[in-house]
């Protein structure tokens, strides 16, 4: 998916902090359990 973002993004006019932003967004409203959210979240900010 990574490429997929460095495609899309600069043509949708979003920073990599935007992109990193919409990646938060999207696991709040994940249906997962708080345990495999932080997971997530801690992988996103490595």
């Amino acid at each position: 998916i990574i490429h997929e973002y460095n495609i899309a993004a600069p043509q949708a006019g979003l920073s990599r902090e935007q992109i990193r932003q919409a990646q938060i967004n999207g696991l709040e409203i994940a249906f997962l359990t708080p345990e495999e959210k932080q997971a997530l979240r801690d992988k996103v900010a490595q």
